[in-house]
């Protein structure tokens, strides 16, 4: 974004009024730009500056038009004066005329060719001073970066500057080692190119930036730039990180090449895992299959003659894709029963031809169903599940779901109950069979489906309740691993309400609540609170009570955090006087609710507040985030996703702050690894920690709790606050004097 700035033309101004003026124009415009508050009325602000952007008729380009750079940039200089006077709001007002004066030599570059060098390292100089100022000033990166990456060719001081710039900034890193391979791709040295996407992408494996960059190097410069030698792991990543439009390119590239170089064995896995990819994002059309068969076999290729077998799964695909019609599927052959499997790697496990299949014909139902026209829906899914049942057991209760919710919604499909009876007794026996073979996965999935399906009912008479209780009770029993699962939580609620057991009934919506509250869902959470308390206040026994005073208490805090006039970003109290409030309510939540849960969510609170403390204030950012990743010191499951992104700040905030940011080198998150109910446990020099809703792990370095403890003790002490300069004794962080 390019900021397009006008001055007050001195002919028609009061030259006490125009300096007055100039200094709260100035204010107001980079407040807005860099989102600070610049003075105490900003109401006021925005009046006099509509007035005065009205008023103003002699612009930086005006002056560019008659060549006047010297006198603009002598014009800003001149306000830097008028700086002085704003006292809390002159870094804000200095950073904002470096801006300006920053643009005023990048535009005086693009019209001047002879003297283009030297103003745009003018304007880099003074992009520089406003990032100094004001770190995650976007416009002020948008444009550095511009400038520093515009030139033809590769120049090493460029590079190098850049370099440093990532050491300087890692909340920007990622972004810098991407411009940085462009420039090199721009050049067409692709190796270099791919060595920093690959930097970028190891600093941020959920970067779409880095994933995407790596990608259209091999779909667009036919580079293979992959972390383990591999385009499907890329793809299988991309996926991973729902970036399944980059998976799908990855893999049809693939596809392409694989069958250009006659390997029509790994062209035929390469279709099979393009077409999952598309099924499971329900993008197969019969237009894409159109497009990809016309590339493969354009008129003057032979099927018959190559890749005859590539060509039949298309066609194939073609007549799956099409049909209206479950009887059109018999002539299909090599989708339903082709071997041997296409091995996706780790998490992605086997992918069988027919899976694609069944993801298809499952769409197939969904569509028909949604279209009203439930009877062919019907037939769809009870293709998929008679399929299933032995192939893929966990798609068949996905589908299983979906059809006794049919039935429900449509009785004269079903009118005495018997289908869905008999969809009912193959469950059964089916998580009969799982639990001989001690399957703790599929035990669950099982148990989840019937309790969704005896709840859904509603029909209470008779043993309906009991089922529905017991299945779901099941459901969320942590003898099957850790689930946070406020939902069925709170459908166990609703049953043991119907079947009058309050106390129960209470406690199944408190851990409910606890749910709402580990996946940052504060609004779902309060709402759930103030249900139960209307309805239970008089049958809850004392310990009930305590626990939902002290949840209550918990969402307050987690409001509190998150409000923009908090103590702390009003600067109303010292932060350790803050931090011992937070400490008294942590003292009295671990009272009657779980200590692990009670410092998981101030853990998830302080993290929030410290990111939203602005940059100005490190000292204060970083005492928040070394107490806040204190509250997570021991190994034990995250619930959010969110959870990735706190950590990662901190990890930034504490590397921005130490004089030795090379000891924090091997800071390190991964995603990838699946820990489905297993125990996670040390790694040597990190500290692992499970999400438990997405089954993956984060590795947080031992060193940022070592920083942590040293940082807690010196501010805790040091009235002062003054920066903390750390170094290393014996390979350990302390406070230097």
């Amino acid at each position: 974004m390019l900021l397009r700035v006008t001055f007050l033309n001195p002919t028609l101004s009061n030259m006490k009024t125009k300096k007055i003026y100039s200094i709260i124009f100035i204010a107001i415009l980079f407040s807005s730009c860099f989102g600070q508050d610049a003075a105490p009325s900003p109401v006021s602000y925005e009046q006099i500056s509509k007035t005065l952007v009205k008023d103003l008729n002699v612009t930086i380009n005006d002056y560019l038009v008659e060549d006047k750079v010297a006198e603009a940039a002598m014009h800003i200089k001149s306000k830097m004066f008028d700086c002085l006077e704003l006292e809390d709001g002159r870094k804000l007002c200095e950073a904002g005329l470096n801006f300006t004066s920053g643009y005023l030599y990048q535009q005086a570059a693009l019209k001047n060719g002879l003297k283009s060098n030297s103003y745009i390292k003018r304007a880099i100089t003074y992009y520089e001073k406003v990032l100094y100022a004001y770190p995650d000033n976007k416009a002020a990166w948008s444009n550095f970066m511009k400038l520093m990456t515009q030139q033809q060719g590769i120049d090493p001081a460029t590079i190098a500057k850049l370099e440093e710039m990532a050491k300087k900034y890692p909340s920007e890193r990622v972004n810098i080692y991407v411009r940085i391979g462009d420039v090199y791709r721009n050049d067409n040295d692709l190796q270099k190119a791919c060595s920093y996407y690959q930097k970028a992408y190891k600093e941020d494996p959920f970067s779409e930036k880095a994933c995407g960059a790596m990608v259209e190097l091999y779909t667009k410069y036919d580079f293979s730039c992959v972390m383990r030698n591999d385009i499907r792991q890329l793809a299988m990543d991309c996926q991973e990180i729902d970036l399944p439009n980059y998976s799908e390119e990855l893999l049809r590239k693939e596809l392409l090449s694989f069958f250009k170089n006659k390997k029509y064995t790994k062209a035929l896995e390469s279709l099979v895992l393009w077409a999952y990819v598309m099924a499971d994002n329900d993008w197969l059309t019969s237009s894409k299959v159109t497009r990809l068969k016309t590339n493969l076999f354009p008129k003057s290729v032979n099927p018959n003659r190559s890749g005859a077998t590539v060509y039949q799964a298309i066609q194939e695909l073609q007549i799956i894709v099409r049909s209206e019609q479950i009887e059109n599927i018999d002539a299909v052959q090599f989708w339903k029963g082709y071997n041997p499997s296409v091995n996706m790697y780790d998490n992605w496990g086997r992918v069988l031809p027919k899976s694609v299949l069944y993801k298809i014909l499952y769409s197939k139902g969904k569509k028909k169903s949604f279209q009203g026209n439930p009877e062919r829906a019907e037939k769809f899914w009870q293709y998929v599940l008679d399929k299933t049942r032995d192939d893929d057991r966990a798609f068949f209760t996905v589908v299983a779901s979906e059809m006794a919710e049919l039935y429900y919604n449509n009785p004269s499909l079903d009118p005495s109950d018997k289908k869905l009876n008999k969809l009912i007794i193959r469950l059964f026996n089916m998580k009969g069979a799982a639990y001989g073979a001690n399957d703790l996965r599929m035990i669950r999935k099982y148990h989840i489906t019937l309790g969704g399906i005896f709840y859904n009912k509603k029909k209470w008479e008779g043993d309906g309740a009991a089922n529905a209780r017991f299945q779901l009770s099941r459901a969320v029993s942590s003898r099957f691993g850790p689930i946070v699962n406020p939902r069925l939580r709170r459908m166990l609620g609703d049953v043991y309400t119907e079947l009058d057991q309050n106390e129960d009934a209470v406690n199944a919506y408190t851990k409910s609540i606890e749910d709402y509250l580990s996946l940052d869902l504060i609004r779902d959470a309060d709402r759930l609170i103030t249900i139960i308390v209307e309805r239970y206040s008089t049958s809850m026994n004392a310990t009930q009570s305590k626990k939902l005073n002290s949840l209550r208490v918990l969402i307050g805090w987690r409001k509190e955090f998150k409000n923009p006039d908090n103590d702390i970003l009003k600067n109303k109290m010292s932060t350790n006087d803050y931090l011992k409030k937070v400490s008294i309510a942590q003292v009295e939540a671990n009272k009657s609710l779980s200590k692990e849960f009670v410092k998981l969510q101030f853990f998830k609170g302080l993290s929030d507040l410290g990111a939203s403390i602005s940059d100005d204030r490190k000292i204060d950012k970083q005492i928040i985030f070394a107490n806040a990743l204190g509250k997570i010191d021991k190994i034990y499951e995250l619930s959010s996703p969110t959870d990735f992104n706190r950590i990662k700040k901190i990890k930034i905030s504490l590397e921005e702050s130490v004089e030795q940011p090379k000891k924090l080198e091997k800071a390190k998150m991964n995603k990838r690894t699946d820990l489905s109910y297993t125990t996670s446990g040390s790694k040597a020099g990190f500290r692992t920690y499970t999400v438990n809703t997405l089954n993956k792990e984060v590795i947080v370095p031992t060193q940022l709790f070592e920083l942590n403890k040293v940082l807690k003790n010196h501010y805790a002490t040091d009235k002062t606050l003054q920066k903390a300069e750390i170094e290393y004794r014996n390979g350990r962080p302390r406070v230097k004097n």
